[in-house]
């Protein structure tokens, strides 16, 4: 007879099989895909990105067009690799430090018929000529060679080494100084010193000392300038301000300075320690100021004339609103003094562009106070700076969206930038002397990174027009004011073009893509992949995909986008 327990373990033990059937049976049905997806663990979610796959940090054009250069960060190391894709076959190979003589550098600088790019590498100075191919190194050393630029003949190359522009002349080689300029006190005036006045009247020999060194110093001046094969002779300015920033004219001429005053309080730096270090003692690290203590340093402009070697400080007092304080009722309430009578408002200078061809400059200044920024223009030989348009919010001026330059010759001069003052970000043109800015786009959506086409007739933009969240690349045609997209899947975040190729290169990314390189039509289409650094662990990942929604906005704005993890 059997008893009740051994009935009721002989059933469980029935059941445990039967499930366990069943489990199989399940499990059977299952794909085999998924039976092998991998686990996320919070360990590898906190582990090195190495897992998942570098982005790639920035592509560029071989200028011949046949190959695309793009670098990448080395797995297990913070060093940058650098390679190469062979368009033809679709190769992508690893260019060795030996072979980098062979890849042209990023950003290349092109003359004004297209028969030659100048563009930097590793710090030096390369020209290459686009009809014979061959290249030519212009400079080797140490320094940081920048701001490359032809001059107007074609003839010289002009860039700043340290802080001091220098020249190269193409047909000989020839490296030279452009300018002297030296922010100390000019030796040859006399010294306001009771003492130093008394030392030169009582000692004769210290009298001729000065009088032999102020002598050489006069040799040296007639010496730039009487023989050819001189550098220039140094020009003293004076000890009040200090140098930030230049930009030369490209007839060598005239030089843009902006300045600031030496003696400015920057406040008192803040200092973050550092416990876990080498050698287990803390260090410290200085590290900016703190918010609200000491304003950014006022900045002026200085055009220096070259040629005959005069200096003309450049008045801003007839700037739109510059003697207005904006935030005068806000510091009566807080007890902060606001703009007297007769002050101007702090500004800092952010950004130079001479046209190519026409001696006149463009200057963006934005006040320190970050409500205003001003677009003048400049034609050295009147020595005065002339508004021609005004970015004014209550708020804040944007950080981004402050590109500008020059198109068309130097007959007609007529200049381009990016103004949000509809609220939105778009393209803005106009003539360099006189007239209103006329849009060339429009909407609510924004536009950046623009880049004019090597025949002037058409830019191409970033616009986030289908989508707030997607930024895809437009075409923009001048005349007609078109704007023509030529992708569509959206996360284009830089592109590249090459004048003589019918591609352009782009940097995108998107859900679970790190940012990739491919290449898109001049005219538009499907994006060609030419990388794709994802890991295959990461890539076997099934991978939730997110819903774009759009929430309303509560103050009548327009709706904002956001991600959506059901």
């Amino acid at each position: 007879m059997t008893r009740p327990l051994d009935k009721f373990l002989m059933h469980l033990r029935m059941t445990s099989q039967m499930r366990s059937v069943t489990a199989l049976f399940c499990l059977m049905l299952i794909p085999i895909s998924v039976l092998a997806q991998p686990t996320l663990t919070l360990k590898q979610i906190m582990d090195d990105p190495d897992w998942i796959g570098q982005p790639v940090d920035r592509a560029w054009w071989q200028l011949d067009a046949r190959s695309v250069i793009y670098e990448v960060e080395r797995v297990g190391s913070d060093l940058t690799d650098t390679r190469r894709i062979d368009l033809a076959t679709g190769q992508d190979s690893l260019v060795a430090l030996s072979d980098r003589i062979g890849i042209d550098g990023p950003e290349p600088i092109f003359d004004a018929e297209l028969a030659r790019a100048l563009y930097s590498r590793d710090g030096n100075l390369f020209i290459r000529d686009l009809k014979t191919q061959e290249t030519r190194q212009l400079t080797k050393d140490t320094s940081q060679n920048r701001q490359a630029t032809f001059s107007s003949d074609g003839k010289h190359v002009y860039f700043v080494k340290g802080r001091e522009w220098f020249g190269i002349e193409l047909a000989s080689g020839l490296q030279y100084p452009i300018s002297d300029i030296r922010f100390s006190p000019d030796p040859d005036q006399p010294s306001k010193d009771t003492l130093t006045q008394m030392q030169l009247r009582l000692f004769s020999s210290l009298a001729n000392d000065e009088r032999s060194a102020a002598a050489q110093r006069a040799e040296r001046e007639r010496a730039a300038i009487e023989d050819v094969t001189q550098s220039p002779a140094p020009w003293y300015v004076g000890s009040e301000m200090e140098p930030v920033n230049s930009v030369l004219s490209p007839n060598g001429r005239y030089l843009l300075q902006v300045v600031s005053p030496k003696q400015h309080a920057r406040g008192r730096e803040g200092q973050m320690p550092h416990y876990v270090t080498v050698d287990g003692y803390i260090e410290t690290e200085s590290v900016r100021t703190r918010v609200g203590r000491n304003d950014p340093s006022p900045q002026s402009l200085w055009l220096f004339d070259l040629q005959t070697k005069t200096l003309t400080k450049l008045s801003l007092e007839h700037l739109s609103a510059i003697s207005e304080d904006p935030l005068a009722d806000l510091k009566a309430l807080n007890g902060v003094r606001a703009l007297g009578d007769g002050e101007l408002r702090a500004v800092g200078i952010n950004a130079i562009q001479w046209h190519p061809t026409a001696n006149i400059a463009a200057i963006q200044i934005r006040s320190r106070d970050n409500k205003d920024r001003w677009i003048v223009t400049l034609d050295p030989s009147e020595g005065k700076l002339v508004e021609r348009h005004r970015l004014n919010d209550p708020a804040w001026i944007n950080w981004r969206y402050n590109d500008m330059g020059w198109f068309g010759d130097a007959g007609e001069p007529r200049l381009w930038f990016l103004s949000e003052e509809t609220g939105f970000s778009h393209l803005y043109m106009m003539d360099a002397f006189k007239g209103e800015p006329q849009a060339l786009s429009a909407g609510t959506f924004e536009i950046s990174s623009p880049q004019l086409s090597s025949n002037e007739q058409h830019f191409f933009v970033l616009a986030n027009r289908m989508n707030s969240g997607r930024y895809d690349l437009y075409r923009l045609n001048l005349k007609t004011r078109d704007l023509i997209p030529l992708t569509t899947q959206g996360g284009i975040e830089s592109f590249a073009i090459l004048p003589t190729a019918d591609q352009i290169l782009v940097r995108y990314s998107s859900i679970y893509l790190p940012a990739q390189v491919g290449l898109v039509a001049k005219e538009g289409g499907d994006i060609q992949a030419l990388t794709d650094t994802r890991t295959p662990q990461f890539q076997a990942m099934d991978w939730q995909m997110p819903q774009f929604v759009s929430i309303p906005g509560q103050h009548g704005q327009s709706p904002i986008a956001a991600k959506f993890y059901p």
